[in-house]
């Protein structure tokens, strides 16, 4: 839904609104979602320290892990950026090729 709104907004009131009014709507539903949540759990007190944050990935398990997974990501939402001017490119309609990108995300 959201790339179809991103989408017809940047046409009515240009990119910049378009941006404005998506960061609204998320805005408006994080603020329901921070009201409606409750912990399970207090929060414990601990102090932060940043070679915590570092420690793990000194494990080659977890370092092989994280690298694969930056692979898989780039390689599974590059085709994103694309697949519209492709599309358009090889001669689909301008206005079926808008909403490749939600018919994929519909179907995954």
């Amino acid at each position: 839904m959201l790339p179809i709104m991103v989408e017809r907004l940047v046409r009515e009131v240009g990119f910049g609104w378009a941006m404005r009014i998506t960061a609204f709507l998320i805005l408006g539903m994080l603020i329901i979602g921070n009201i409606t949540l409750k912990s399970r759990h207090p929060p414990t007190q601990k102090k932060f320290e940043i070679k915590e944050f570092f420690t793990p990935f000194l494990e080659v398990p977890f370092l092989l892990l994280t690298i694969s997974s930056f692979f898989l990501y780039l390689g599974g939402f590059l085709p994103f950026n694309f697949i519209i001017t492709q599309a358009k490119a090889n001669g689909m309609s301008p206005e079926l090729a808008d909403y490749l990108v939600p018919i994929i995300n519909g179907a995954s």
